[in-house]
């Protein structure tokens, strides 16, 4: 019977640790499965290949070859990926024919939300994959939660400090709602949160906001300095299946994270038990600032239903969830058995 003790597990990782998704699925991941007893190592060293490749996000020709060796040494190839859509499916291949050549190695395919398993359940290059696995994205930038990372809210006379962040594409959504905060009286500023090579082009093109560049090490405390956030995703195939990683951190650091009304941010609002987090228009998010609409908001995040919803996103959840599969796939039990 397989076990975790000592399995060794190989990561191929989409970029740097800075990159959302390999932070959170790759280098997170592999930290907590080892955690597990798991023997875990970012990258393939050739004269000790791994019994478990993942292999997460971009395909290109090493990842091809790493994976043709493991899988004749008879290993097991593991692809995680939480992108889809024409434009991001196309980025991650270096050609068709080595991405091609890669599925068919897979074993597994891991995403990270149900909206995107029943997208890629119907997608011809995946269906002949044995399992498709959802591992939701886990808290980013810290690893505990508790009800001592919230702050009191303001009195309804003080102004709000209100910001977006992410990757400076997707900001598109979200400008209506920020343009609507920065007429605001209740708002003292909206700071837009980006990646630093977009920042020249930002500052041109969004001068009514404050453009600050994005970073690891400084970027939680930047967060943490606002009141409340404003995550919109596109109502497009590929924004209804991103996932609620934004607003896990958010509410982790005690920020209120107004969002849209996609899959997983509505689902996410449902369960802490604040369902005015999900706003429909830029009118909407306007009403829940207002006067005395906004503290109460903060009291419901501050209770312990949030804290007690937040620890099912902890790391070492998500690890858990993944071993768990990992080892029942491994011996032979079928997923849901």
């Amino acid at each position: 019977m397989v076990t975790a003790q000592g399995l060794h597990i190989g990561l191929y990782p989409a970029a740097t640790a800075n990159s959302a998704s390999s932070r959170l699925r790759c280098f997170g991941l592999g930290r907590e499965l080892a955690h597990l007893g798991y023997r875990v190592r970012v990258g393939v060293d050739m004269a000790d290949l791994p019994q478990v490749l993942l292999v997460q996000k971009i395909i290109n020709a090493e990842a091809l070859h790493l994976a043709t060796l493991v899988k004749s040494a008879g290993g097991t190839i593991v692809y995680d990926i939480d992108d889809y859509g024409a434009e991001a499916l196309g980025s991650l291949k270096a050609d068709e024919e080595t991405f091609r050549r890669f599925m068919a190695l897979v074993s597994v395919v891991v995403v990270d939300t149900e909206v995107r398993r029943s997208v890629f359940a119907k997608e011809p290059g995946f269906t002949h994959v044995q399992e498709l696995w959802v591992v939701p994205d886990p808290i980013d930038y810290i690893d505990s939660v508790g009800l001592d990372n919230f702050k009191p809210p303001k009195a309804a006379g003080e102004k709000l400090r209100a910001c977006w962040f992410g990757n400076a594409p997707n900001i598109v959504p979200a400008v209506p709602f920020l343009d609507a905060l920065v007429h605001s009286e209740r708002v003292a500023d909206v700071k837009v949160i980006t990646n630093a090579s977009h920042l020249e082009q930002f500052y041109g093109q969004y001068p009514q906001f404050v453009n600050s560049a994005w970073a690891l090490e400084t970027f939680p405390a930047l967060l943490r300095a606002m009141d409340f956030c404003v995550l919109i995703h596109s109502t497009s195939l590929e924004g209804v299946q991103k996932s609620n990683n934004k607003m896990l951190a958010a509410l982790a650091m005690g920020v209120v994270p107004f969002v849209s009304r996609t899959p997983a941010y509505e689902e996410t609002a449902d369960q802490i038990g604040v369902p005015e987090l999900v706003v429909d228009s830029p009118a909407d998010l306007l009403v829940r600032i207002e006067g005395e609409n906004f503290a109460p908001i903060v009291r419901k995040i501050q209770a312990e239903q949030c804290a007690r919803e937040l620890e099912k996103y902890l790391p070492s959840v998500s690890a858990r969830l993944f071993s768990d599969k990992l080892l029942a796939f491994l011996n032979g039990v079928p997923e849901g058995a």
